[in-house]
């Protein structure tokens, strides 16, 4: 489960396992990495993890990509399989900012492109906007290049969660029903040998410190100058 903090990761995993993650507002709660406790799905064993926003209140999003790269590299190693990655957007945003435009390319880039196909892109906090507004919002995520369309092009589905239970399991149900693939970086990592600097969402990281402090500087320069 990925995504900013507030889109409802926290509370998705607790309907369905019966887990007591601290759920998230304006503030990030979940601080880590947490498997939720393991439950049936037409009789499929699932185990639900929790990942803290990409754009954590109290990590910079370079150490929250590199727990979840992490874990995901440790994983492959063990020859333990991710079937799927639902990755959560709150649909009372009314435009995707230029963060979580970042942090959404980092995340494809992280699958990569022939893994999207196991992504599912879930839309939540429908009971906080009316019903037209979130349809618009959502059409507009689909279509917009700097959105959720170049994901969709390589194989990503967009669902609506009304944040019930039949509606979460009805999501996972269609995640799960795609065969797994590794994903990019754990090819990256542990097939080629690469550390994460060197994988394709870590030179996106890297090139985005670097435009930071190139900013800071200027910033610098102009109080000088004046």
């Amino acid at each position: 489960l990925i995504g900013p903090t507030g889109a409802g990761k926290s509370t998705f995993a607790n309907k369905l396992s019966g887990s007591n993650f601290e759920t998230e507002g304006v503030v990030s709660c979940t601080q880590d990495i947490h498997l939720a406790p393991p439950f049936l799905l037409d009789g499929r064993k699932v185990t639900l993890v929790d990942t803290p926003g990409l754009d954590d209140t109290f990590k910079p999003t370079t150490e929250i990509f590199g727990l979840i790269v992490e874990f995901l590299k440790a994983t492959f190693e063990k020859g333990t399989k991710v079937d799927g990655i639902l990755y959560f957007h709150p649909i009372t945003d009314v435009r995707i900012g230029g963060m979580a435009r970042a942090n959404f390319r980092r995340f494809r880039k992280l699958c990569g492109a022939q893994t999207l196909q196991n992504v599912t892109i879930v839309t939540t906090r429908w009971d906080d906007v009316a019903r037209d507004v979130g349809a618009c919002r959502q059409e507009a995520l689909a279509a917009q290049e700097a959105a959720f369309k170049p994901a969709l092009d390589d194989g990503a589905r967009l669902v609506a969660h009304d944040g019930s239970v039949p509606s979460a399991h009805r999501i996972l149900r269609e995640a799960l029903r795609t065969p797994p693939q590794p994903l990019s970086v754990q090819r990256e990592m542990v097939e080629e040998g690469k550390v994460l600097i060197d994988t394709a969402v870590g030179q996106d990281l890297a090139a985005g410190l670097s435009e930071k402090e190139a900013m800071h500087r200027a910033g610098l320069e102009e109080v000088r100058q004046e």
